[in-house]
């Protein structure tokens, strides 16, 4: 995906005062795969969580191995 923004983006620049509306089709329909892709994703995105501390895991009777 990288590579196609990088190359659409020279075909863009390429382009100086000319204004091809090829390219620009190119531009809309990569955005709407772009979108696409987005909405497909947002179920499998999660929020990272914190993991839990070793010394809450163990009871704090007993002294942790760890500990010197």
């Amino acid at each position: 995906m990288y590579i196609v923004i990088v190359g659409l983006s020279w075909w863009v620049k390429a382009q100086h005062a000319e204004c091809d509306p090829i390219v620009w089709t190119v531009v809309d329909n990569l955005l709407w795969v772009i979108q696409e892709m987005k909405k497909g994703m947002a179920p499998f995105v999660l929020a990272p969580q914190k993991r839990v501390c070793e010394d809450d895991k163990e009871d704090k009777k007993v002294p942790s191995a760890k500990r010197m």
